[in-house]
């Protein structure tokens, strides 16, 4: 389970779509981020790598990784981008992105709990945290809680 400061979509997921940048346009990149509604962080500082991937970065320097609604329009972001990819080598006589370039997208979304499937679409296995008030509760699980709370104020040490 993902804690508060833990990325949910980890830096060799990321750099694995930022590597495939130097083939997309630079009004595409900033298009994807844009419709997600992503804006440049202003105070990204240009690291290595060309024009595009400085792009790339700066939009994602603006992503907070571990916020899971961020995080899922991030991935709608990148699944867009790598259709386009595919699209755009397909359209110009190309067999669509390179079959170990898919692989190795795959093995680095699947660390994050992601899958990459044949239509490049981007599925998740993450769960949204489970927010239950105890009033909600049925009868027999409340009950269950209830025994659960008696058991710990006798045996204070122990875990329930």
């Amino acid at each position: 389970m993902a804690t508060a400061d833990r990325e949910l979509l980890s830096r060799p997921a990321r750099n694995a779509v930022r590597g495939l940048m130097s083939d997309l346009v630079a009004g595409a990149i900033g298009e994807y981020w844009e419709n997600e509604h992503f804006t440049q962080d202003p105070d990204f500082t240009p690291g290595d790598g060309g024009v595009r991937k400085q792009l790339f970065d700066s939009y994602a320097a603006s992503v907070d990784w571990t916020d899971d609604d961020q995080v899922t329009r991030a991935l709608r972001v990148f699944e867009s981008m790598l259709r386009r990819l595919d699209r755009e080598s397909r359209k110009y006589g190309g067999n669509g992105l390179p079959a170990d370039t898919v692989a190795d997208l795959r093995e680095a979304f699947a660390r994050d709990g992601c899958h990459l499937d044949d239509e490049l679409r981007l599925h998740t296995a993450r769960v949204a945290h489970l927010t239950v008030h105890a009033d909600a509760l049925t009868e027999a699980s409340g009950g269950i809680l209830q025994r659960g709370r008696k058991t710990h104020a006798r045996h204070p040490g122990h875990q329930v």
